[in-house]
């Protein structure tokens, strides 16, 4: 009997021991759970030319001649301005022409290349341009610069003819540049 009451109470106690450990288990195991949404509001890329130089402006060169030539013709997208063509009339003439670049998107964009060139029919030597482009803090703005969303840049383009040009010179150039940004 001795023996019986000491197995009853030895499984009662494992029973007790076994009951415990299971609710210190319980307590002390956690669930951890994460709930909620994930969204991203829509992208907006939009850079483009702004603010070029009015048919008005500038209307003469730099000897005071009248510059008859057309001043612009900026694409609807305005990315692109096309057909702008200016008459220096002597040597050491020069016209400017202001525009803006402006990233009216919500990403920021890299200026990744810019590309520039004139070719002209026989000599470019007499013909020369220049294009720069300034950020807010009046710092030239060059590749791998960045521009922020809303941020404006104020570009010049000035055409010259060459003080050592003579006036039998006659200079036909083209000219062309091209910004390329990317995703910042």
């Amino acid at each position: 009997m001795y023996n019986d009451n000491r197995k009853t109470v030895i499984l009662i106690l494992l029973g007790i021991v076994i009951v415990s450990i299971s609710i210190a288990y319980a307590s002390l195991a956690t669930n951890l759970n994460i709930g909620g949404t994930i969204s991203s509001p829509s992208a907006n890329w939009d850079i483009h030319f702004i603010n070029f130089s009015s048919s008005s402006t500038p209307a003469n060169t730099t000897s005071g001649q009248t510059n008859t030539g057309e001043i612009k013709s900026v694409s609807t997208s305005g990315t692109s301005i096309n057909n702008l063509k200016a008459e220096l009339k002597k040597p050491g003439d020069s016209i400017v022409y202001t525009f803006d670049i402006k990233n009216f998107g919500n990403i920021d964009a890299k200026l990744t290349s810019f590309n520039s060139n004139i070719t002209c029919g026989n000599d470019c030597s007499h013909a020369n341009f220049l294009i720069s482009c300034l950020d807010s803090n009046s710092n030239l703005f060059q590749e791998n610069n960045i521009l922020h969303a809303n941020e404006t840049i104020n570009c010049t383009l000035s055409l010259k003819f060459n003080d050592d040009a003579s006036i039998s010179d006659d200079v036909s150039a083209n000219i062309s540049a091209n910004w390329i940004f990317s995703q910042n």
